[in-house]
């Protein structure tokens, strides 16, 4: 038995966290949209999955395709605007021509189907974890005028699965103000009530955004549930606004969705967890992401907390 981690029988609700994860206790540094583009670059260049799917969905169409890419097409085709917009990110990556592209890199479907973890080896391996965004506060308001109004894409990568999750608009914080999440809508890892196995490293990207318009999140809600349902991705039960997806496919959604927005984009963000933590993580940890930048006639601090808990089947803790 497991004397590392609790048992897995009703650990679905968080406990009362205190003990923070010092490991993961960071400021962020801000990806430039230089940066961005780099990464897609590389994206481009390895053939990734995520990126020849885009290209076979967005190139003229040919005899005997899998279904999903005709799916896909299907849906890019339904939304000219955001068709545009992808081709237009993917052109400034380096894909200048889609089937060129297609053409030099088939697409194998077989890697579009979720993993699965390891069966266990040993005691205390494969620990089932959820982690939840907790609250967010603004520590210094982006808007000098109005209160700010944030809301983030979190997208959890591990090898079984990918979740993508679409944290809903705050109410309107001013500077100090703290927007506290349900259990449920801030799950960004472990949800349609499980307490997921990563199986290993564990990548984590935040995009959040200060709304500028009323229809931002809106827009960017419908553009999500295109895409992922596009490319095989499952809604969550009870959960508006939450995927689990092939893990191929979040690096380019994710950066095709925000290539949509227009709204304040102030923070694009990415944590590895290490395989290490997770034992720990199901004991119930915490930990704060900081993000702050300031321009002549504007500034902007905000904090979100984290929180994790687990199980393992045979704990004990």
């Amino acid at each position: 038995m497991c004397d590392q981690a609790p048992a897995c029988a009703g650990n679905l609700q968080p406990p009362t966290i205190t003990e923070p994860m010092p490991e993961l206790m960071t400021e962020m540094s801000l990806l430039t949209m230089q940066d961005i583009l780099r990464r897609v670059s590389a994206r481009i260049e390895g053939a990734d999955a995520s990126v020849r799917l885009l290209a076979h969905a967005l190139a003229s169409p040919l005899l005997d395709e899998p279904n999903l890419v005709t799916r896909l097409r299907s849906r890019l085709s339904a939304h000219p605007a955001l068709e545009m917009r992808i081709r237009s990110a993917l052109h400034r990556a380096g894909m200048y021509s889609v089937e060129q592209y297609r053409d030099q890199h088939p697409l194998d479907v077989d890697d579009r189907t979720l993993g699965q973890p390891t069966p266990p080896t040993a005691v205390c391996d494969n620990p089932r974890l959820r982690i939840r965004v907790a609250s967010l506060t603004v520590n210094e308001d982006y808007d000098d005028v109005a209160d700010d109004v944030v809301y983030c894409i979190i997208t959890t990568e591990a090898e079984t699965a990918s979740e993508l999750h679409l944290l809903p608009p705050t109410n309107e914080l001013d500077e100090g103000d703290t927007q506290n999440y349900g259990t449920t809508a801030g799950i960004i890892w472990g949800a349609d009530n499980k307490l997921a196995p990563p199986g290993g490293n564990m990548h984590i990207n935040y995009d959040c955004f200060e709304s500028d318009q009323a229809d931002g999140f809106n827009q960017l809600a419908e553009a999500a549930a295109e895409l992922v349902g596009g490319v095989g991705g499952i809604p969550i039960p009870g959960l508006e606004g939450g995927w689990t997806v092939p893990g191929s496919a979040v690096a380019s959604l994710i950066m095709s969705l925000l290539a949509l927005d227009t709204d304040d984009y102030l923070l694009n963000a990415q944590q590895i967890i290490d395989k290490e933590l997770l034992l720990e993580l199901t004991q119930g940890r915490y930990w704060n992401l900081r993000r702050s930048d300031s321009g002549t006639f504007w500034a902007w601090d905000w904090t979100l907390r984290l929180e994790a808990w687990g199980c393992t089947d045979d704990g004990t803790l």
